[in-house]
Order: structure tokens, then C-alpha cells, then sequence
């Protein structure tokens, strides 16, 4: 993933899965923030989220960086961890994104 400053887009990324994030650190940067808001990212993402997680509403609030027709948002039981710790919980989900990804690349 790089920002291409003279489009002001960002280019190299198909499908993304966040899995417990928080925020992206890195859009803090003056140069690569300004590619975020000039538009959202053109990629498949899935975010995965624990619902006790207390940072459940960030990881939600990322969506918005991504267009709308390629995303998808999955929350698990558990808390800031990327799966749940419930085996059958954690194949679903594991199945479900791994079906995501298989349908855009």
C-alpha cells in the first residue's frame, strides 16, 4: 500500500482484513492523510471486531476509509483479540473471511 501524492490516491492493495484494530497510525502522516480523505480506498476489506472489545467503535469507524460496495464488518463474542477463542466460533469466522477474500482477488 503507497500513496501515490501526484493522483493523491492510494494503489497496491486488492483485499485487506483488519483484524482488532484500533487506528491506523500511520494516516497520521500529513502526506499519506491527505490521500485518505481525497477519497476512500478502492479495496475489499473486512474488519473484525470482539464485541467487548472497547475499541469496538474505531475498529466500525474504519469502514469509512474503504468504499462501501467492497466491505464487510464481522464481530466475535470475545474482546481486543483477533479471533475468538471458541473453536467453532473461530472456523465460521474464519470460513467467512476467507470466502471474502477468495471473492476479490
Amino acid at each position: 500500500l503507497q500513496p501515490a501524492p501526484s493522483m493523491g490516491v492510494l494503489h497496491g492493495l486488492g483485499v485487506a482484513v483488519l483484524m482488532s484494530p484500533i487506528k491506523f497510525g500511520w494516516m497520521l502522516q500529513p502526506d499519506i492523510k491527505s490521500a485518505f480523505e481525497a477519497a476512500p480506498i478502492d479495496a475489499a476489506v473486512a474488519i473484525v471486531v470482539g464485541a467487548q472489545d472497547p475499541a469496538r467503535d474505531r475498529g466500525e469507524k474504519m469502514l469509512e476509509y474503504f468504499d462501501a460496495s467492497k466491505r464487510t464488518f464481522h464481530e466475535h463474542s470475545r474482546g481486543h483479540q483477533p479471533l475468538p477463542s471458541d473453536r467453532e466460533e473461530k472456523l465460521a469466522l474464519t470460513k467467512e473471511l476467507t470466502d471474502f477474500i477468495c471473492a476479490h482477488v
